[in-house]
C-alpha cells in the first residue's frame, strides 16, 4: 500500500504512511490504493483533504474503520497527533520531508540530552570509579614529589614497557632469569630511574609484593642500585609525612604505612639501622607530638619497627629501640589520648613481645608544648557543668552569702544629726 501511494502521490505521499498501516484487511488496502491513484497531484484520496486542513487522521480513520475492528479504530485514533504534525509540516511542498526529519532529529537529540542529564544527577559512581578516585588521591602527593625528584636518564617507551613486563611476571621461582634480564636493561645507565620506579610505582602501591622486590634487589646485587633505592625511599617518606593530607585523609596515611613497611624491610630486617642522619625516629615522634601529627607518624614508626620482628640485633634491649619504646610508653600514659593512637602503640610493643608495664616511660615530652586547638591526637576537654541550683549567669553574682543590708553602727546617729541640723538652718 505504501509503494502504491508513493508512486501516485509525489512528494507528500509520506504523510499517508501512519494512516495506511492501521487497517490489516485487504479491502481497506484496495480502497487506499484506488484513492492514491485518483489523487495524483497532492497526496492520496484519504489524505488529500486532510493535508489542506492540517489533520491527516480523520478521513483515514473513516476508511480504515470501514473494514477493520474496534482495535483498528483505536490505533487510527492514537495516530491522530502524529498525523496532524506530519500534515502541518508537510504543507510546505517538496521540502516537507527534510523539515520533518530535522524536527525528529532535534527531538531525538533533546531526549538523549535529557536522559544523560538525568543519569548524571541520579546515578551513583560505580565501584571502578570510586577505586580510580582513591588511586588518584593516593598518588597525588607522590606525583608532586616525583616531579621535584631528579631521576637521571629516562629510558624510551620500549624499554619502559619491557621493565614493566618483567616486573609484572616476577616470582621467587623465576627470580634468577628475570633478574638477569632486568639487569641487562637498567644497569648501569638507568639506576636512578629504576629506583624511583620501584619505590613509587611498585613498593608504595603493592605492599603484598614487598618481599619479592627485596629479593630482586638481592639478586641484582648492585651496590649503587640498593643505595639509590634506600635514599629514594627516605625522600618519599619525608614528603608524605610533611603533607597536610596525611592528617585528614585515610588513603594518604595508608600510603605512608606501606612505605614504612618497605623501609623496615630495607633496614631493620637486614640488621641495618635507620641512621639519624637519614631519619631520626625519636625526633620524628617528638615533632609529631608538638605539631599534632602523631595520627600519621606513629603508624609509620610502627610499620618501620615491624622489620625488627625476625632480626637478632634490634630487640627491645637495643639502646635505640629501648629509647623509642620508652617515649611511646610516655605517650600512652597521657590523658585523653585517642584510642587509635593507643592501639598503634600497643601493636608496636607486641612486635617486640614486651608489655607496657615492663618499660619505664621517658620524660622527654613532658615539658614540650603541643597544639591544643583541633589536635587530632587527643580528645577535646569536656565542657564544665554548673552545679545544681546555680544562677544562670554566675559571672554576675559573686559566690558566698549575699551582703548585709543593715548599716554599720553609728551611721544611723550621724544621719539623724545631719538631718536635725539641716532642719534648724535657714530655708
Amino acid at each position: 500500500a505504501s509503494s502504491s501511494s508513493n508512486s501516485g502521490s509525489g512528494g507528500r505521499a509520506d504523510s499517508s504512511v501512519p494512516n495506511g498501516v492501521v487497517s490489516s484487511g485487504s479491502k481497506a488496502e484496495q480502497q487506499q490504493t484506488a484513492g492514491s491513484g485518483r489523487n495524483g497531484k497532492g497526496g492520496s484520496a484519504a489524505n488529500g483533504p486532510a493535508d489542506k486542513a492540517g489533520n491527516s487522521s480523520g478521513p483515514a480513520a473513516k476508511s480504515a474503520g470501514a473494514g477493520s475492528s474496534a482495535a483498528s479504530k483505536a490505533a487510527a485514533g492514537g495516530s491522530a497527533a502524529g498525523g496532524a504534525g506530519a500534515g502541518a509540516g508537510g504543507s510546505t511542498g517538496a521540502g516537507s520531508l527534510d523539515t520533518g526529519d530535522n524536527l525528529r532529529e532535534i527531538l531525538s537529540n533533546a531526549n538523549v540530552a535529557q536522559a544523560a542529564a538525568t543519569m548524571a544527577l541520579n546515578d551513583k559512581p560505580t565501584q571502578f570509579e570510586r577505586m580510580t578516585l582513591n588511586m588518584t588521591l593516593n598518588n597525588e602527593t607522590l606525583d608532586t614529589a616525583e616531579r621535584k625528584h631528579q631521576t637521571g636518564a629516562t629510558p624510551n617507551d620500549t624499554l619502559t614497557d619491557k621493565v614493566s613486563f618483567l616486573v609484572n611476571n616476577l616470582t621467587v621461582d623465576n627470580m634468577p632469569s628475570k633478574s638477569k634480564d632486568l639487569g641487562s636493561v637498567i644497569l648501569p645507565k638507568y639506576i636512578e630511574w629504576f629506583a624511583n620506579y620501584l619505590v613509587v610505582k611498585r613498593a608504595a602501591q603493592e605492599p603484598n609484593h614487598h618481599r619479592t622486590y627485596v629479593v630482586l634487589l638481592d639478586a641484582l646485587a648492585h651496590k649503587d642500585l640498593s643505595k639509590n633505592v634506600l635514599s629514594t625511599t627516605y625522600y618519599y617518606c619525608r614528603a608524605l609525612l610533611e603533607s597536610d593530607r596525611a592528617i585528614t585523609q585515610t588513603n594518604e596515611r595508608t600510603l605512608i604505612k606501606q612505605l614504612g613497611s618497605w623501609l623496615g624491610l630495607l633496614t631493620f630486617a637486614k640488621n641495618k639501622p635507620v641512621l639519624a642522619n637519614d631519619m631520626d625516629l625519636k625526633q620524628l615522634i617528638a615533632d609529631a607530638y608538638t605539631r599534632g601529627r602523631m595520627i600519621a607518624v606513629l603508624p609509620f614508626v610502627e610499620k618501620v619497627l615491624s622489620g625488627c620482628k625476625d632480626t637478632k640485633v634490634f630487640k627491645a634491649t637495643n639502646p635505640m629501640i629501648a629509647g623509642i619504646l620508652s617515649m611511646l610508653a610516655e605517650i600512652h600514659a597521657m590523658p585523653r589520648l585517642k584510642l587509635n593512637i593507643s592501639f598503634v602503640i600497643e601493636m608496636t610493643f607486641k612486635t617486640f613481645e614486651v608489655s607496657l608495664a615492663d618499660v619505664c616511660p621517658s620524660a622527654a615530652l613532658r615539658d614540650l608544648p603541643r597544639v591544643q586547638m583541633h589536635n587530632p591526637d587527643f580528645s577535646a576537654l569536656p565542657e564544665a557543668k554548673a552545679p545544681a541550683g546555680a544562677a544562670l549567669n554566675p559571672a554576675l553574682v559573686p559566690p558566698g552569702a549575699p551582703p548585709a543590708l543593715t548599716p554599720p553602727p553609728g551611721a544611723m546617729a550621724g544621719a539623724a544629726g545631719a538631718a536635725a541640723g539641716g532642719a534648724a538652718g535657714p530655708p
